[in-house]
């Protein structure tokens, strides 16, 4: 018989709980059941399952195999669950936006299941710090891409030679490849034609909230030996 514990799944001042679970054991974090089926040295696999005619949505930012993306789905007492992948110092996965887990350590037969509450004050500024970093790159790429499309005669080199960037550069920044280092945003705006206000207008940012990217090491070299040659 398998041992659950219940986790609220609306306990927003919560911190990370810690919970220790065998194999053939598991916990429900609100109305999903999670249910430990195998542990190995560095890895726990879990059988995941939402109350029946409820959606499962599972996300992790680094995934070390298809486990997430293609995940495999088994019938376990009668009930379908899928199943997933954790690696001890991975990522935690996120089930339906709400609860991360994460493998904490694994000792013989147990592991150590840390179980991290939706809207916890550190989940709710890294939520919102990511929210804001992905609309900022998507909102230039489509300023770039629209200044192209009504300025025909203007070349990727041309653009790249007015911000000081390559033209590779200003391609990742237009398919969203890479995000716009903070020191060169300023001489992008102005070369698109448009400026921080109209984009933190746009966003509804204040500067509190613009992302901050640094420059990439390999850029400051270059500029550190094109300073030498002049």
């Amino acid at each position: 018989m398998a041992e659950h514990q219940t986790i609220p799944g609306d306990n927003a001042a919560a911190q990370r709980l810690v919970i220790s679970r065998k194999v053939n054991e598991g916990l429900f974090l609100g109305s999903i059941a999670v249910h430990v089926t195998e542990i190995g040295e560095r890895h726990v696999r879990l059988a995941i399952a939402p109350p029946p005619g409820e959606p499962l949505n599972l996300a992790v930012e680094t995934v070390a195999d298809d486990s997430v993306r293609h995940p495999e789905v088994i019938v376990l007492n009668g009930q379908q669950m899928v199943i997933v992948s954790l690696t001890l110092g991975g990522n935690p996965i996120r089930i339906n936006q709400t609860n991360q887990v994460v493998i904490e350590n694994i000792c013989d037969d147990k592991v150590n299941l840390g179980v991290i509450p939706p809207d916890s004050p550190a989940e709710a500024r890294q939520g919102t710090s990511q929210k804001a970093a992905s609309a900022f790159q998507e909102w230039i790429a489509g300023k770039i891409e629209g200044y192209l499309k009504t300025h025909t005669d203007v070349t990727l080199q041309h653009l790249a030679e007015q911000v000081g960037v390559s033209a590779p550069t200003i391609r990742r920044w237009r398919f969203q490849e890479a995000r716009v280092a903070t020191i060169h945003l300023k001489r992008l705006l102005k070369a698109i034609d448009t400026s921080a206000d109209v984009l933190k207008r746009e966003l509804n940012l204040d500067s509190k909230t613009l992302p901050k990217v640094k420059e990439r090491g390999l850029t400051r070299r270059r500029k550190a030996k094109k300073t030498q040659d002049q």
